[in-house]
């Protein structure tokens, strides 16, 4: 089969960027109050090794976006397959529920999810505009993982999980 490629429209380009497996991750951080704030995104790459730098992109009409913007640590929350309720709830456009969310505080009192499967704690490096999005730079200060769990992936719209 061959692949013919079409003039770019938001449609084909959203179809054709589906088939791009990503991970999830919830990027949390504290608003001006110190209240914990959290996004969903499937955004993140790293960027450099020395020095550790990871990005995320922000959606400019995103519900918590100032806090995000105004913050001068986050934290990436790798999600595991046994957190896809976690990646719903804060794709919401609305204020977050933490109820029942193990949420632990790391260096400059950002806020992390204790069950994530990995956690990347940042300190903001740099800020990019970029089309509808803020391209969101951290310089990694602290993190973790575990393995006794594989990771929540989206693809095709929806999210998948790897087989055992």
């Amino acid at each position: 089969m061959v692949l013919r490629l079409t003039e770019t429209d938001n449609a084909a380009y959203r179809q054709t960027m589906a088939r791009f497996a990503t991970g999830v991750a919830v990027v949390t951080a504290k608003d001006k109050g110190g209240a914990p704030q959290g996004i969903t995104v499937s955004s993140v790459t790293s960027v450099s090794l020395a020095p550790p730098l990871v990005l995320y992109c922000l959606g400019k009409g995103a519900f918590h976006r100032d806090a995000f913007l105004e913050a001068r640590n986050f934290a990436i929350n790798v999600l595991s397959r046994v957190q896809q309720e976690l990646a719903m709830r804060f794709a919401r456009e609305a204020p977050a529920d933490w109820q029942g969310i193990a949420l632990e505080r790391g260096a400059g009192d950002t806020p992390f999810i204790a069950e994530s499967l990995a956690v990347l704690l940042c300190e903001r490096a740099a800020l990019h505009e970029a089309g509808d999005h803020w391209i969101v730079v951290g310089q990694v200060t602290s993190l973790g993982s575990r393995e006794d769990r594989g990771p929540l992936i989206y693809y095709g719209s929806a999210f998948q999980q790897l087989a055992d």
